[in-house]
């Protein structure tokens, strides 16, 4: 069931969003379908949803963002009963400017480029560019899925 979740809601919505990086809903949901992965998996192997999630997430850091970015945008805030959460009520991706040395768009003696990023930004004011999130907490799931030989 997590393999056949994966390919049919997971994969798909991760693949959109690597498509149009820049669309906030869609970076959103291939999060939300990651978080939602882990439900499946917890029920496929007879774990408690929450204990399995606290769990995976103490071994894999990113799904604490996923996580947390899944309920801010399910309930608007965070619900659950842990004290780590890493997100402040109201976060959500935001699109953002930013500027860097891009080399396929920055001639080499040129200045930065300016573009705009989609980011989450955590209690602690840490911001993180949700395409870094998204394409290792999409790695993070394939190697957890072949641990637990699913």
């Amino acid at each position: 069931m997590p393999r056949q979740f994966k390919a049919t809601f997971v994969d798909p919505a991760f693949t959109l969003w690597q498509q149009n990086q820049q669309v906030t809903h869609l970076a959103v949901h291939a999060a939300c379908q990651m978080d939602i992965l882990a439900e499946v998996v917890a029920k496929s192997s007879g774990h408690s949803t929450g204990t399995y999630k606290i769990d995976l997430c103490l071994r894999r850091p990113v799904m604490r963002l996923i996580w947390d970015l899944h309920d801010q945008h399910k309930h608007g805030g965070l619900t659950r009963q842990l004290n780590q959460h890493l997100a402040t009520p109201g976060q959500s991706a935001q699109k953002e400017d930013d500027n860097e040395l891009l080399s396929d768009h920055t001639p080499v003696d040129g200045p930065v480029s300016p573009f705009q990023v989609l980011q989450f930004t955590t209690a602690d004011g840490t911001k993180h560019n949700m395409a870094h999130l998204l394409l290792q907490a999409h790695r993070e799931w394939e190697d957890e899925l072949k641990q637990l030989g699913i």
